[in-house]
């Protein structure tokens, strides 16, 4: 839960593990989601070259105007896959993007609360994106729960 301004906001994440044995559950997940975070190992490039066909899967059973974010993680390894790849992929499907580290939370924050920032139940505050993160990082979560 996130309190802003005496609103409350419940977020949920799901991780739905793009394994291929999983992929007929994810359009119940990704149906009606504000944000998709479509992630790939910068330390593997198999995991890189999968990235456009689930880019494309997720655009084809998600009709809404969902933020779609392209992450690469594990920057804290040794990088097979240029940033510019990725970067220049995110550009092309109209994504942002950003390069993480889960084990070291590098980036993890920024990707959090940019993503967030976007959602349509802030445009009511009219409050400039950087200002609007500043507050978000400033912010209190209760009761925060991994399911």
């Amino acid at each position: 839960m996130i309190e802003f301004r005496d609103n409350s906001i419940k977020l949920q994440i799901w991780d739905t593990a793009g394994q291929e044995r999983y992929k007929a559950l994810i359009p119940s997940y990704v149906r009606g989601a504000a944000i998709i975070f479509i992630i790939y190992d910068i330390s593997d490039p198999k995991s890189f070259l999968n990235v456009e066909a689930w880019i494309n899967f997720i655009k084809q059973v998600n009709t809404d105007e969902s933020l779609l974010i392209l992450c690469g993680n594990k920057n804290d390894l040794d990088r097979q896959v240029n940033y510019k790849d990725g970067y220049d992929l995110a550009q092309k499907n109209g994504m942002m993007f950003f390069e993480t580290s889960a084990k070291t939370s590098n980036n993890i924050n920024l990707m959090m609360l940019t993503a967030i920032s976007k959602l349509p139940f802030f445009s009511q505050f009219e409050i400039e994106p950087e200002n609007l993160i500043k507050e978000l990082e400033n912010l209190n979560c209760k009761n925060t729960k991994i399911v």
